[in-house]
Order: structure tokens, then C-alpha cells, then sequence
């Protein structure tokens, strides 16, 4: 198997695996409420202003009615996205580690994944 098959298949593989993860535990735990949730989905002044507003926008989807859990049901759909973009973080950590253990500069960046011209 050529260096760029294993690359890719290994990545692909990784891609997989790092869904089912954070999404599989996203499914078994769903929306956490811990001592600080209220002032982020009551967007207090004193938090950071990008997480109230990803909460909002699913809050305008979804609506604030109670879900099985007696929780928001905007918070479920907002905890798959979360995993989801935490599966892709550390995909593209894996990425750049796999490139730098083989000696290869290029694509090592976050945002080289979308530039990259695919042959």
C-alpha cells in the first residue's frame, strides 16, 4: 500500500471513529446542566458572547419547551453539533500530527483542509 492510500485510508478511518466517539457520547450523556449553564443559556453579560449566541441560534430552531429530560429541547441538537465540531478539532489535530511525524509542511493548518486542491 502506497505512503498516500494508508494516509488516506488511516485519515478516513480516524474520521469515523472520532464521530462515533463524541457523538456516541453526546447520545448516552445528552445536554449536561452544571453550576454555570444557567448564565450561558440566559446570556449573561459576563460571558463569552460567541457560545450564548450558538445556544441562541438553535434556541430560535428548536424552542425553549422542555424535552424528556426536562431541559431545553434546543440543547439536544446543540450538544450533537458540539460533538461534531469537536470530532473535526481533533481530526484535524490527528491530521497535522500525522503530517508532521512523516516530515510533510504542507496541510499542517486548520484551514489548508479547505484549500487544498483534491486530485
Amino acid at each position: 500500500m502506497s505512503q498516500n492510500k494508508f494516509k488516506s485510508t488511516f485519515l478516513k478511518y480516524a474520521a469515523v471513529i472520532l464521530v462515533l466517539f463524541y457523538v456516541g457520547f453526546a447520545l448516552f450523556d445528552g445536554p449536561v446542566w452544571a453550576k454555570d449553564s444557567a448564565s450561558y443559556t440566559g446570556m449573561a453579560i459576563s460571558r463569552e458572547p460567541v457560545y450564548p449566541l450558538f445556544l441562541a441560534f438553535f434556541r430560535m430552531i428548536f424552542g425553549e419547551e422542555a424535552g424528556r429530560n426536562g431541559l431545553p429541547a434546543y440543547l439536544f441538537p446543540a450538544v450533537i453539533v458540539q460533538s461534531l465540531v469537536n470530532a473535526y478539532a481533533v481530526w484535524v489535530l490527528v491530521r497535522a500530527v500525522l503530517h508532521a511525524v512523516r516530515g510533510e509542511s504542507e496541510g499542517t493548518g486548520t484551514l489548508t483542509h479547505f484549500s487544498e486542491k483534491r486530485v
